[in-house]
């Protein structure tokens, strides 16, 4: 246990009542009598009203709030500030967090504290950083902190543009500007980044065998239409059958051998309450009567190299192969 989690639970076991004494806190916290009586007196040092002495046993005075509650008006200021500058010169999503911190921060502060709060003349006006800039910074916050790749084209300043995929480290802020310290794959080395010349900023979800380009396409649904009518208009997902739909799906009929049954399909489900969640199988393992059928697949377009897209697809194989105990040197039968 920490040592900052050990005070933080004395003090809690203190503010019950009664007298509690160093060996019962021992007993409780796995420690010796000498820890207890350590840290019961650097409590008193900091500040926090325990009564009692050694061999009698402690207590503290009814009423009592923890002292991190108990904000000195230089700490207020400091936290508007900080929060302020978050709003003015973070991504969206951050903005909220920090106008929420201040909100938890005024409901637990006494009334003479929460009027400082609410008073604090200190500002940060929003200017230097632009709006679409400050918007990316969500989801390279997001990757930084899933240790997730991304991938962008970044335009120095002649504008000539380069293709990276970074493995994020941080982001700092200059006072203007916000930059993307991480490792470069282009250029296998570290490299910082500018958050004003990264265009086309996409994040990689990485698994065992692939990874993966997301993205998130938010739309709202027309009164009294539900999930089953949205299944019915939009399934099968349009990136695995090519458009028109209709047309690329009687094309596919024609030329593949057999039918792909749940491949391609959807798993999940459609809940009572109106609610869905479905993924798209893009990647499948079939049994039935003895056999196995594995079937993988890949987008092509009108400038699509054929052996490289056959190559994609062996890739994207080989993990199936493997759970199902075929030879890495298995060959796949377009």
């Amino acid at each position: 246990m920490r040592r900052a989690d050990r005070l933080f639970r004395i003090i809690q076991r203190l503010r019950q009542r009664g007298v509690h004494t160093a060996r019962a806190l021992a007993e409780e916290l796995e420690v010796s009598e000498r820890t207890v009586y350590r840290d019961v007196r650097d409590l008193i040092l900091s500040g926090v009203p325990i009564l009692g002495e050694a061999g009698v046993g402690y207590a503290l005075p009814r009423g009592f709030d923890l002292p991190p509650l108990m904000f000195t008006e230089e700490e207020i200021e400091a936290l508007v500030l900080g929060a302020r500058v978050v709003q003015s010169w973070a991504d969206p999503e951050l903005a909220r967090a920090a106008s929420d911190v201040l909100t938890k921060v005024e409901a637990v502060l006494p009334p003479h504290l929460r009027e400082r709060l609410l008073g604090a003349a200190v500002f940060a006006p929003p200017y230097g950083v632009p709006r679409e800039v400050a918007a990316g910074l969500a989801e390279l916050r997001t990757a930084t902190r899933e240790r997730r790749k991304v991938r962008f084209a970044y335009v120095d300043k002649d504008g000539a543009a380069t293709a990276r995929t970074i493995w994020p480290l941080g982001l700092f802020f200059w006072g203007r500007t916000w930059s993307l310290a991480g490792y470069c794959e282009l250029r296998e080395g570290f490299r910082n980044f500018r958050a004003d010349r990264v265009r086309e900023l996409c994040v990689l979800e990485s698994f065992a065998s692939v990874h993966h380009l997301t993205s998130t396409v938010v739309g709202e649904l027309e009164a009294g239409i539900g999930a089953v009518e949205l299944l019915r208009a939009a399934f099968p997902g349009g990136s695995i059958t090519g458009c028109p739909k209709v047309r690329a799906m009687e094309i596919i009929a024609e030329l593949e051998e057999s039918e792909r049954g749940p491949h391609f399909g959807a798993i999940g489900y459609l809940g009572f309450n109106g609610a869905a969640d479905l993924n798209i199988a893009i990647r499948t393992i079939a049994i039935a009567d003895g056999r196995i059928d594995i079937r993988v697949g890949g987008g092509i377009v009108a400038d699509s190299d054929p052996a490289e897209e056959y190559r994609e697809t062996e890739v994207k194989a080989q993990a199936l192969l493997r759970a199902a105990a075929f030879p890495d040197e298995a060959r796949i039968v377009a």
